[in-house]
């Protein structure tokens, strides 16, 4: 059995039954589905652009936030490595200074020297300063130069 609509101003479907009489028949169209929900359900191209654009600057933007902070993270990484290095160079300083101080002692190089067979003049022993060794002595500590005088001349 065919379903007929009735034509005028409105399409009004209606079974068989209830059409009035004198109107014509015509048998009803079958629309497309997929038609008809893409037409409700779909969005515009303009908005398919405006929306693909709105993800790919929001991919942009969080992969230039992410490239930022792997860049601080590594200078971090960085930076400790290098705050660790000084570190260890600074006690190696300080272990080396007081060897420098500990082996420029004025009774070790005396003790050395008579050892070797040899012996202070009788005018007295000169000590000659370096600016080394008055850096060396940090702390208003006497530096080795001084030391040596006073144990030489018999000064505290």
């Amino acid at each position: 059995m065919a379903r007929y609509y009735v034509e005028g101003n409105a399409a009004i479907k209606t079974s068989g039954a209830v059409l009035a009489p004198g109107l014509p028949r015509t048998p009803a169209v079958p629309r497309a589905a997929s038609r008809d929900a893409a037409k409700g359900a779909g969005l515009l191209p303009g908005e398919k652009v405006l929306y693909l654009s709105y993800v790919v600057l929001s991919a942009l933007v969080f992969l230039f936030v992410l490239s930022r902070f792997a860049e601080a993270v590594a200078l971090n990484d960085r930076l400790t490595g290098v705050e660790r290095e000084i570190r260890a160079l600074e006690k190696e300083n300080a272990r080396l200074s007081v060897e420098v101080v500990e082996l420029g002692r004025p009774s070790r190089i005396i003790a050395i020297a008579r050892e070797h067979g040899l012996r202070p003049r009788p005018d007295g022993v000169k000590v000659i300063t370096t600016v080394q060794s008055a850096a060396l002595s940090p702390g208003g500590e006497r530096s080795p130069a001084a030391a040596y005088e006073s144990e030489v001349d018999g000064r505290p």
